[in-house]
């Protein structure tokens, strides 16, 4: 499932084959709604900075090799088991 900013990605938060998310922005609402549903995120982003609320999660910076990324998911949902 592909969102291509934080309102497109409040329509998937729902969905019930989402397991984990990666982020591009630290959108409060979306974060604390894949909280509240249980799904684990990771920023995938270019920012210096992410909100405090979210500081626990993985954050990997841009540019990174795609394997990076499907690594971070990879913990994410084993860590999530």
């Amino acid at each position: 499932m592909l969102a291509t900013n934080s309102s497109s990605g409040l329509g998937l938060v729902g969905h019930p084959l989402l397991s984990a998310a990666v982020l591009d922005s630290d959108s409060r609402e979306l974060c604390r709604l894949f909280e509240a549903r249980g799904v684990p995120f990771l920023f995938y982003t270019g920012c210096a900075r992410i909100n405090d609320e979210f500081d626990t999660a993985p954050v990997i910076r841009k540019p990174a090799h795609p394997a990076e990324v499907v690594h971070g998911v990879e913990r994410l949902l084993t860590q999530h088991d």
